[in-house]
């Protein structure tokens, strides 16, 4: 995977999380969302990745994002 591809896998997971979410974004999010992004590949897909990583958020850290 590219970097500038890998860069832009973060950047709309991240959005995407934020606009779903009524957040905005904080500091540490793109380190939480990496791993999430290490998984895509030509079988999971982007839309994969955030819905793992939305999950994830939810169950361990409901109140750490500030709405």
């Amino acid at each position: 995977m590219k970097k500038e591809n890998f860069k832009q896998v973060l950047r709309r997971i991240t959005t995407f999380y934020c606009k779903q979410n009524g957040v905005t974004y904080q500091q540490g999010l793109l380190e939480v969302v990496f791993p999430f992004a290490l998984l895509r590949s030509k079988d999971f897909k982007t839309k994969k990745c955030y819905a793992y990583f939305n999950a994830f958020m939810r169950k361990h850290f409901p109140k750490v994002i500030f709405y």
